[in-house]
């Protein structure tokens, strides 16, 4: 099984709460989205300079503008352009000393480092917006933050990301958050899947996704299916797993989550692979190995190009044997 499991993030869709406003502050809202507009249609390089231009803007409007900007690059797994707007929200929170923007924006930029592979940026994301989380006594952020930090850990130190999964799960419980608790459930059954004990990790996916339908939304959805279709799929229950990786592909279109469907598609032909079924396979890796070059997954693609050409080479004994 080459694709990993997916360790899910604090939902990156929930944007700040802005209080009710006066005209005076809608125009504020309305001028803050207008620059981030401005600032949409610049090359990243050029964006800084334009951002300080904007100073009198600066404050919790254009923190909750450029924030969600950055959530629509991040949905799209266009990580780049997420990593830029979330890091101009964060300049002006910090800026401004605007501590529940801090929070938000650490967060999410951690996130989005860590799906770009900067491990210990992203923990240094993590741990600031930890310390502001728990300076304010914000429990949901803490527990973001937590589950962050989890999903750095779980690359070389299991235990120390078990322990950090069960506060975050903890705190999650304790305010009454079904999302947050989802969350730390999918990330404790990626662990115990790694430990090895696949089946206490498909009851925890089982119960993250029974949440998850209730609460989340279906991009979390199809994360935890796909979770739940791997495990299958090493367990050779190859028609199950099948089931669970089309229902994730329907889901990441349904989201428009380019990565979920490359995961699915790259699933998907692997299946299909495994059982022998290599031409069902070919427009599965296809189209995953299309995608993962969009968005930077050079592993993804790696691995396509490696069983298409497994499956050409396979191709040419048959096509001589018939001479």
């Amino acid at each position: 099984m080459a694709r990993c499991l997916q360790p899910a993030v604090a939902a990156c869709c929930i944007l700040l709460t802005l209080p009710a406003v006066s005209r005076a502050g809608a125009d504020r809202n309305a001028r803050a989205e207008a620059a981030v507009q401005d600032l949409a249609r610049r090359p990243a390089a050029d964006r800084a300079a334009a951002l300080s231009g904007n100073r009198e803007l600066w404050g919790h409007e254009l923190s909750a503008a450029l924030l969600a900007e950055g959530d629509r690059g991040f949905i799209s797994s266009n990580y780049p352009e997420a990593e830029s707007f979330y890091g101009m929200a964060l300049t002006v929170a910090r800026a401004t000393s605007d501590t529940d923007s801090v929070i938000a924006a650490a967060q999410r930029a951690g996130n989005c480092s860590f799906y770009l592979g900067k491990y210990e940026e992203s923990r240094d994301f993590y741990s600031e917006s930890l310390r502001q989380a728990e300076t304010a006594g914000d429990k949901r952020g803490m527990a973001g933050a937590l589950n962050g930090l989890g999903n750095v850990q779980a690359r070389t130190d299991l235990d120390a990301a078990l322990a950090l999964y069960e506060r975050s799960l903890f705190l999650s419980r304790a305010i009454d958050d079904p999302v947050g608790g989802a969350r730390g459930l999918n990330n404790l059954g990626n662990l115990y899947a790694k430990k090895g004990d696949l089946s206490k990790a498909i009851g925890l996916y089982q119960e993250s996704l029974a949440i998850k339908e209730k609460f989340g939304d279906k991009g979390q959805i199809a994360m935890t299916v796909y979770n739940i279709g791997r495990l299958l799929e090493t367990q050779k229950r190859y028609d199950e797993a099948l089931d669970y990786q089309r229902r994730c592909l329907s889901l990441s279109e349904e989201s428009g989550r380019t990565a979920g469907i490359a995961s699915a598609t790259h699933s998907i032909g692997d299946i299909f692979f495994e059982q022998g079924k290599q031409e069902e396979a070919v427009p599965y890796y296809e189209r995953s190995l299309r995608l993962a070059e969009q968005i930077g997954d050079r592993g993804g693609a790696a691995e396509c190009r490696a069983r298409l050409e497994a499956i050409r080479a396979a191709r040419q004994p048959a096509a001589e044997a018939k001479w």
